[in-house]
């Protein structure tokens, strides 16, 4: 259909910007929906698991850090949706484009034992991996590699960092589609 597209409508930015907006449209509110439920099923889970106050005091999904994690979990899948339409741009193969995006999104959380800690905190800063910051509630969050406390990146930052990658995606996607014969 791309090539259908592409005789309709010259303007090939403004194609794949209508795809991406069609994606953030569709992505976003159904990541809140499923992040809110996911959310909600968790605490009934937990409390009927001895997760219970007063050791584990009961969270309200208005509370600004749930809240916060809640919205940025769907903000972080908007992110990686992205990110999966500019690699299928550039890759034009839905089989690549799989691969190629669980790969760049989970590969480096696999592999953050196999580096010595100071390169693996860089991974979990500069790489897609940063944006699940925004999931951390609380200041004694572990990092995923260390065990020793302490996010590698700020919530917000690391949400920045996931969206940098998207709209680099984009970006390479853009241009791969504006040089590419279709």
């Amino acid at each position: 259909m791309i090539r259908t597209t592409l005789t309709a409508t010259q303007g090939r930015l403004r194609v794949l910007m209508a795809k991406a907006i069609a994606l953030i449209v569709v992505v976003f509110p159904v990541a809140l929906a499923a992040s809110a439920v996911g959310f909600v099923s968790a605490q009934s889970l937990l409390r009927d698991n001895g997760y219970a106050p007063p050791a584990y005091p009961e969270v309200s999904i208005t509370d600004p850090s749930a809240a916060r994690a809640v919205i940025g979990t769907a903000l972080l899948l908007t992110a990686y949706a992205l990110i999966a339409l500019g690699i299928g741009t550039i890759l034009r193969h839905s089989g690549a484009t799989i691969a190629t995006g669980v790969g760049l999104i989970f590969l480096p959380l696999l592999l953050l034992g196999a580096f010595p800690e100071s390169f693996a905190r860089r991974i979990e800063q500069f790489t897609p991996l940063a944006g699940m910051a925004i999931q951390s509630t609380t200041d004694r969050m572990l990092s995923a590699f260390d065990g020793r406390g302490g996010m590698p990146i700020g919530p917000w930052q690391g949400l920045g960092v996931a969206f940098a990658w998207a709209f680099g995606a984009l970006a390479l996607g853009y241009v791969a589609l504006r040089y590419r014969d279709v």
